[in-house]
């Protein structure tokens, strides 16, 4: 294995906001469409480069550079106030996703991942926020627990979460009726995507580089991992549990990630996703996230059908492209001056007088 070489830290990373929408889009076909489509039922894959990506994202900028409490404030700032304004917008439409009282409490305050109904209670998607808000929680501990451990413990840590993930699955799978809520919903499952992205990007900062033997075979695991994936898509009547499936495709979001933020870090980001278009959709990507599961609810009942989904394929572009439209006005109007709300109140400059640069938000 070559020495490590520190590489050059680039706050920003296009590549990876280019891949964000890319990712979007993926849930929006897949809720569009239904798991059982082939290849596009697939898009809930697109929630596990989410939080992978949200863990490599917030160590490679430093995020914990101005403490615990200005972190969580900026955390704050980027998820909640959106999730706010979507769920007050949901629960006003005429939508059909059930929503108690406890279960819109428990969205208001970001807990409702920790419960079955609640995690698919008025805007389901917003389950991942969820957990997000847990492992922001847990990030000031995790960290340094990381920083702490060598290459090579860090190369060691990924596979075992991966492993561990991998087995938590088939256990509870195959042994409780609650198995797709706790290996899929439950923050606890979701927790070893995000520490792998936290460690791989401690990994590419320190300019580790594996020999070619562990290279061939994440490789090969990821190749493995998609052709597995596909397949079941394309054979009729032939699935896979969808922790299985992040399990699986796990080692190819994390090439992915690596791949376009080792380009960006060299100055040699990808065209097509450093584009000023692409940067635009990657910034509205949070907001097509939250934006589009309702708009389908509604659509849904103007095709007087029975449930969200399951629609003909063709639907996906024109329901990605609503979608986009107002994810666009959403992240002008509220997500953009809201963030900088919150954050300017807890503002702070360097001993200098000069602002700090602001941390690349996911």
């Amino acid at each position: 294995m070559a020495p490590s070489v520190p590489v050059q830290r680039r706050l920003a990373l296009p590549s990876l906001t280019g891949l964000r929408f890319v990712a979007a889009a993926a849930v929006v076909a897949h809720h569009t469409v239904g798991w059982q489509a082939p290849v596009l039922g697939l898009g809930y894959l697109g929630v596990s480069f989410f939080l992978v990506l949200s863990g490599f994202v917030l160590t490679w900028a430093g995020s914990m550079r101005d403490g615990s409490q200005m972190f969580w404030r900026h955390r704050l700032a980027r998820i909640y106030p959106l999730h706010l304004v979507t769920l007050l917008v949901v629960l006003a439409l005429p939508v059909r996703t059930p929503a108690g009282a406890t279960d819109v409490l428990q969205h208001v305050l970001l807990v409702q991942a920790w419960t079955p109904d609640a995690a698919v209670a008025a805007n389901p998607v917003s389950w991942s926020l969820s957990a997000e808000a847990f492992f922001y929680l847990l990030f000031p501990l995790l960290l340094p627990a990381l920083q702490r451990l060598s290459n090579r413990g860090l190369v060691c840590a990924c596979v075992l979460l991966w492993l561990v993930q991998a087995e938590v699955a088939l256990l509870l799978l195959a042994g409780t009726p609650l198995g797709h809520f706790l290996t899929y919903d439950l923050p606890l499952f979701r927790l070893p995507e995000f520490l792998i992205g936290a460690a791989a990007a401690l990994l590419l900062s320190r300019g580790y580089s594996p020999a070619s033997t562990p290279r061939l075979a994440w490789a090969a695991a990821a190749a493995l991992g998609t052709v597995v994936l596909v397949g079941a898509q394309m054979s009729a009547g032939v699935g896979v549990p969808w922790s299985l499936s992040a399990t699986l495709a796990l080692p190819a979001t994390i090439g992915t990630i690596c791949w376009a933020a080792a380009r960006d870090a060299a100055g040699r980001s990808p065209r097509a996703l450093a584009s000023p278009l692409a940067q635009r959709l990657g910034a509205w990507s949070f907001a097509v996230y939250l934006i589009h599961w309702p708009l389908l609810d509604l659509l849904a009942q103007a095709l007087g059908r029975d449930e969200v989904g399951g629609l003909r394929w063709w639907w996906t572009p024109l329901v990605l492209v609503a979608s986009t439209l107002l994810a666009a006005g959403a992240h002008r109007w509220v997500e953009r001056p809201t963030e900088r709300w919150v954050r300017h109140r807890g503002f702070r400059t360097s001993t200098s007088g000069v602002p700090q640069a602001r941390p690349l938000s996911v």
